[in-house]
């Protein structure tokens, strides 16, 4: 159904009757032979350009909306990387300061502890724990003096003396050898001449799966995961 009462309302709008009033006034300046044609395409080039002009408007628009999204998202992404960068000079001044604490040590053992958190910090592990390969203690008697209680006549066994809190559990615990493969670490690696064969990087085991590898101890429920044992010296 076509609304009329719109369509009349629209034909005495002000607006076009401003656009026909001068459109016959172009027209009697003009002064065509055939006037009804000239209004005719005077009022259709007019249209045209008057969308022309609303699509530019339209168009101009849209870029304006556009650059002052870029600009934001460029205020954004320029926030996000001064907070990484500033991230980034904490995580290094920790580094450095623990670094700086090593070299100052008197005792590297009074640091122990630091470089279990600092490992597990840094690298991301779920677990970092220390032990010590040492002989294993036997019983004593009265009168025996202070090296009575080391056994020199079994084999070593690792001692672990320092976890994360979330491994604490693991400290004082013993692996004997034979009972995982972290021995292997300590065993050092001979040529066919039998001489020491000298390494750039540092001893290390490293297990990919550690269900996977049967020579693993596990002193809880086993999970997945990797393993690496790297020999501190």
């Amino acid at each position: 159904m076509v609304d009329y009462v719109t369509d009349a309302e629209y034909l005495k709008s002000r607006d076009l009757g401003m656009v026909i009033a001068k459109g016959m006034a172009v027209m009697y300046e003009s002064n065509p032979k055939n006037p009804v044609d000239f209004l005719a395409k005077w009022l259709l080039n007019y249209s045209q350009v008057e969308r022309a002009q609303d699509d530019r408007t339209e168009a101009l628009a849209v870029v304006e909306l556009q650059v002052k999204q870029h600009a934001e998202a460029r205020v954004q992404l320029n926030t996000q990387e001064a907070e990484r960068k500033k991230e980034e000079e904490q995580v290094d001044e920790v580094k450095a300061r623990f670094v700086e604490q090593i070299a100052e040590a008197q005792d590297l053992q009074d640091h122990l502890q630091g470089l279990t958190d600092h490992l597990q910090q840094f690298t991301n592990a779920s677990a970092v724990y220390i032990g010590k390969l040492v002989a294993p203690k036997k019983p004593i008697k009265d009168g025996d003096d202070d090296q009575a209680h080391v056994d020199d006549t079994s084999e070593k066994i690792i001692l672990f003396s320092h976890a994360d809190k979330e491994h604490e559990f693991l400290v004082d615990k013993v692996l004997n050898k034979g009972s995982g493969l972290t021995f292997d670490v300590f065993e050092d690696k001979l040529d066919e001449e039998g001489k020491l064969i000298e390494k750039e990087d540092l001893d290390h085991v490293l297990v990919k799966e550690v269900v996977r590898e049967p020579r693993i101890h596990f002193y809880k429920v086993p999970r997945l995961g990797s393993y690496m044992a790297i020999r501190l010296q």
